[in-house]
C-alpha cells in the first residue's frame, strides 16, 4: 500500500510544473466519465507456453475479459491541451492451473509473475484535442500510471490472494462529439501497459461536462 501511495503522490508532484503555466487562453475544468470493456494481452495460451517453458506441464483458465471503467478531471492549459487526471479500474484476473510440476510453490509464483496484471489506479498525463469539425475532435491521452491489483491463483493443491503494485504508462485515442458546448459523448480504446505484466486493452464510450 505505501508503494501505491507513494507512485500516486510522484504522479501528483509531477504534474505542479505544468499546473504553474495554466493561465493560458480557454482554461477549464473538464470531468469525464467513461467505461467498457478489457481485453488482456496475456491468454491461457500464453500462460500454458510460458509455464511449460519454466517446466510446469499444466493447462490454465484465464478469462482476460472483464469490465472496466475510468474517472477523470482534466484543466485545459489552452484550446487543444489539458493535463489530466484519473481513476479507475482495469478489472481483476484469476487464474486457476491444472496438471503437474515439479514444484508447487514456484508454481503459484510464475503464475502471479505472468498472469494479467488489471486492478485499480491512478494516472497523471496530457490530454489533446485535435479538432475535426467544429463539432468532433480526435482525443489522444497519455499518462504515468500507478496501479494496484487483488486476485486469486489456484495451482490445484490451493488458492493464493495476489496484492501487487508498481507503475507503467497509458495510452488512448477516442472520437468526441460535442453535442452542446458543454456535454461531449466519445467511442475510443485505451492501451495500459503494466511492464512485465504484460498491458491491458479497453474498449469504451464516455461522457464528458466542461465547465
Amino acid at each position: 500500500m505505501k508503494r501505491f501511495l507513494g507512485g500516486a503522490s510522484l504522479l501528483l508532484l509531477a504534474g505542479l510544473p505544468v499546473l504553474a503555466a495554466a493561465g493560458q487562453p480557454d482554461h477549464g475544468w473538464i470531468v469525464g466519465l467513461r467505461g467498457g470493456v478489457t481485453l488482456a494481452e496475456t491468454d491461457s495460451s500464453d500462460l500454458d507456453a510460458e509455464l511449460a517453458a519454466r517446466g510446469h506441464t499444466v493447462s490454465t483458465d484465464l478469462d482476460g475479459h472483464d469490465q472496466a471503467f475510468v474517472l477523470s478531471l482534466a484543466y485545459r492549459l489552452s484550446a487543444l491541451t489539458a493535463i489530466e487526471t484519473s481513476v479507475g479500474s482495469l478489472g481483476e484476473y484469476s487464474v486457476a492451473a491444472s496438471g503437474t510440476s515439479p514444484d508447487a510453490a514456484q508454481l503459484s509464483r510464475d503464475l502471479i509473475e505472468q498472469k494479467p496484471a488489471g486492478g485499480r489506479f491512478v494516472s497523471l498525463g496530457l490530454r489533446q484535442d485535435l479538432p475535426i469539425t467544429s463539432k468532433l475532435a480526435l482525443t489522444a491521452r497519455g499518462a504515468l500510471i500507478g496501479w494496484r491489483q487483488e486476485s486469486k491463483i489456484n495451482n490445484g493443491l490451493g488458492t493464493t490472494k495476489v496484492d501487487d503494485e508498481d507503475l507503467g504508462w497509458m495510452f488512448g485515442l477516442a472520437g468526441t462529439v460535442l453535442v452542446t458546448p458543454a456535454v461531449g459523448l466519445s467511442l475510443g480504446a485505451d492501451w495500459y501497459d503494466q511492464d512485465q505484466r504484460g498491458a491491458i486493452g479497453l474498449l469504451h464510450a464516455g461522457a464528458e461536462y466542461r465547465f
